[in-house]
């Protein structure tokens, strides 16, 4: 093993710490906010809907723990940091690396059934407000335990893999941590599914939501409610994007075999299994908007 190809190249080390700096920086920060929205929540569950509560307590601790296993994992082994040390012990496929990969490709695709789940929520809401409350605190165990299942759907051939590390197969430097197949099934083809699948659902439930408020006077809705209301479009429009880059990606793999554009088929095929971080807006507060349901039953009936 070449000590220079554990390692990225000097030149490009600043460049690569100060990205991986920034991102860390906006990460922490998303968890700080996500931490105080729980803490929020939990002070004042008897003001708030425990159904939304649940959900959005369910979405934050599955973003926190995605970015705390992606980022501290991968972008730590990615600058190089005990490169020799880790190839020498984690270079053969083992089940000690699986989590990490496991729960790398979990918690995204969880994160975005339970966004589904939100806006499903506020839809149900919003379209009668006494029995969507009575629907939703009646079943909201049912509907959090299929928040966590689902995504099985979509995964569960990488449960029983071996995870291994290697060198960053695009020669830029550093490792990556991969998984040996078991079962001839495309990641990331799943994954694209379920990003158009669960992003379309929350898309199409925003709308519906919209279109039922259009019909209401905004004059009788509380700050309360108009605040949740931005929070669930800015929901969407992340969704959207995350859902649109994992398309993009498996759309460029196929084309490229397909059509014989060899660059584009091997550059594709060159990128690791990456996500970006979908999660519900982390600079949106929840404090501001948790009388919203009790507010909004009582002013629709």
């Amino acid at each position: 093993m070449n000590t220079t190809d554990c390692h990225p190249p000097e030149d490009e080390m600043a460049g690569l710490i100060g990205i991986y700096i920034f991102q860390g920086f906006y990460g922490f920060l998303s968890v700080l906010i996500y931490s105080l929205n729980i803490r929020a929540l939990r002070n004042h569950k008897g003001n708030i809907d425990k159904s939304f509560s649940l959900l959005y307590i369910c979405c934050a601790a599955l973003s926190i723990t995605y970015f705390l296993d992606h980022y501290l994992i991968r972008r730590f082994v990615k600058l190089g940091f005990f490169c020799e040390f880790i190839l020498a012990h984690f270079k053969d496929a083992n089940y000690w690396m699986n989590p990490y990969k496991t729960v790398a490709s979990y918690c995204p695709i969880a994160i975005l059934v339970f966004h589904t789940l939100i806006a499903a929520h506020r839809f149900t809401i919003v379209a009668a407000p006494i029995r969507g409350v009575q629907i939703w605190d009646r079943h909201r165990r049912i509907f959090v335990l299929s928040g966590f299942l689902v995504p099985l759907i979509f995964m569960w051939f990488m449960i029983p893999c071996k995870s291994f590390a290697e060198l960053d197969s695009e020669g830029s430097g550093g490792l990556d941590i991969e998984y040996k197949k078991v079962f001839s099934i495309s990641s990331s083809l799943f994954a694209a599914i379920a990003a158009v699948l669960f992003g379309v659902l929350t898309f199409l439930l925003t709308i519906g939501m919209l279109i039922l408020l259009a019909k209401l006077s905004l004059r009788k809705m509380s700050q309360a409610e108009i605040s949740l209301i931005v929070f669930e479009i800015f929901m969407t429009v992340f969704t959207m994007i995350y859902a649109f880059t994992q398309v993009r990606r498996s759309t460029l793999r196929v084309f490229g075999k397909h059509l014989g554009i060899e660059f584009l088929s091997t550059d594709i095929e060159n990128q690791k299994n990456t996500r970006i971080m979908s999660t519900a807006p982390p600079t949106y507060s929840l404090q501001k908007s948790m009388v919203l349901n009790n507010n909004f039953t009582i002013s629709r009936s």
